[in-house]
């Protein structure tokens, strides 16, 4: 309620207040019939302060109600999402225990990417970072809470697969399993320095997998999944 609606709605109701026992004593008294008699205009002001107190009070009845109605709404949809958060679905499981099977500490994923030194590396290893960015990139999860650290995750494998894409070269090794190299400092304009800025890059998208790798099963866990 705002601050004029309830300053207004306290003055009609005490001046209905004031009206009705002015009126009932004005009544039980006969004396003071006789003076209202011959004061009418008294007895009809008193009647209409009576019915306007009467009105706000209707008024602010209604807006009071829907205020707790409004109120109440909010409550129910706080309880609903916090249900959703503390009671995974049965998707977000499955997807999330997926999810953990790509990116286990044990499997070739991070097996590999836990020894890549930024500047060479083999396609097969690689190729279970190609093939989660190819076949997760539509995936979501329920949990308003986890889909968020899980979409963070996606965006930096996408960012390292990108740059594996743009900066390595087949060099050697076998048509199934080539051997990919980024151009050393001979072969680049800026030198061993751009070499070095361009390594860094690649280690540096490669930690922050590593990391959210961490991050989101120990935040799954924590929410149940």
């Amino acid at each position: 309620m705002n601050w004029v609606r309830k300053h207004a709605v306290i003055a009609g109701a005490l001046l209905g207040l004031v009206s009705a026992v002015t009126g009932i004593v004005g009544w039980a008294i006969p004396e003071s019939r006789d003076w209202l008699a011959r004061n009418p205009g008294l007895g009809w002001t008193l009647a209409i302060f009576f019915v306007t107190a009467t009105i706000w009070a209707v008024i602010w009845g209604d807006g009071a109600a829907q205020e707790q109605s409004a109120r109440a709404d909010v409550l129910r949809e706080e309880v609903a999402e916090l249900k959703s958060r503390l009671n995974p679905t049965e998707r977000d499981k499955r997807k999330f225990q997926e999810l953990i099977d790509v990116w286990a500490p044990t499997g070739e994923a991070v097996g590999y990417l836990s020894i890549f030194n930024g500047s060479q590396w083999q396609g097969r290893h690689v190729e279970p970072l190609y093939e989660f960015c190819s076949q997760w990139r539509e995936v979501f999860f329920d949990n308003p809470d986890f889909q968020p650290i899980y979409a963070e995750l996606f965006v930096a494998c996408r960012e390292l697969q990108e740059w594996m894409s743009g900066n390595g070269a087949p060099t050697r090794g076998e048509a199934d399993n080539f051997i990919y190299t980024i151009a050393d400092g001979s072969e680049r304009e800026g030198g061993w320095p751009e070499f070095d800025r361009v390594r860094e890059e690649g280690l540096s998208l490669l930690g922050r997998v590593m990391e959210l790798r961490k991050e989101i099963e120990r935040e799954g866990r924590m929410r149940g999944l």
